[in-house]
């Protein structure tokens, strides 16, 4: 006969059995979270919007990547982006992110203050967009209703177009700017500060640093609705004409 204390001695798990499959469990856990991680960081988070939302970053840390993407969709791309969403407004709003790439349809109002660069590929909307020292840079996008485009000592270039009775200011403390617009733009260019040396195609923009601080000129046409602002502290400009 056995005694109760054999018969369940001979059941009992041994404690290093017992301790390695808790490991195991621990290690499955572990690399299932980053798995999880890293799938979300690659593949980003979908957040549902309309045809013309507003995207916000205010308090932002490092580089944003903001490209067109599909129709209705905001796509962030990022280690658990925290975001909150106005539905009614349709705003999607971000705080204190670090350096992302964010994806949004076509038609896009974008906000973003950041210490880092910001770059904008392909997209179309109001703008306000705000750099210290950083690069912005936008191509292949137009501003639309009143955008505002400030870096304070950085590079902005800007190779894209200026939606219909639009105003569109670059406010540009030293640094250089640089802007191509298409060769049938018409608009009307109002130039005040201190001005720095300046490159144009255009002729009639043809500036020395001694020239008045409030520079008024018609470029393609007269009453075009359209008007470019460029507020300048002793910066370099180049004022291109594209094809």
């Amino acid at each position: 006969m056995y005694s109760v204390q054999n018969l369940y001695g001979r059941n009992r798990v041994p404690r290093r059995v017992r301790g390695c499959i808790t490991s195991l469990v621990m290690i499955v856990l572990l690399v299932g979270g980053v798995i999880f991680v890293f799938g979300r960081a690659r593949n980003g988070v979908g957040v549902s919007v309309g045809e013309h939302p507003t995207l916000v970053l205010t308090s932002c840390n490092g580089s944003m990547l903001i490209q067109e993407g599909q129709a209705n969709q905001i796509v962030l791309f990022g280690v658990f982006p925290l975001y909150a969403q106005n539905s009614v407004k349709d705003i999607v709003e971000l705080t204190d992110c670090d350096g992302m790439t964010i994806t949004v349809p076509p038609h896009t109002n974008l906000h973003i203050h950041t210490t880092g660069a910001i770059s904008v590929f392909g997209v179309r909307g109001t703008m306000d967009l705000h750099a210290n020292g950083e690069r912005i840079t936008l191509l292949g996008s137009t501003l639309e209703g009143e955008s505002q485009i400030d870096n304070n000592g950085g590079l902005t270039t800007f190779l894209g177009s200026l939606a219909a009775e639009s105003t569109s200011a670059f406010d540009c403390n030293s640094g250089s700017l640089d802007i191509t617009l298409p060769g049938s733009a018409a608009f009307h260019l109002n130039i005040t500060g201190i001005l720095g040396p300046i490159a144009s195609d255009y002729p009639q923009t043809s500036l020395s640093t001694s020239d008045s601080s409030n520079v008024n000129i018609d470029i393609g046409q007269p009453n075009s609705g359209v008007t470019l602002k460029l507020q300048l502290n002793d910066t370099a400009v180049a004022l291109r004409r594209g094809p």
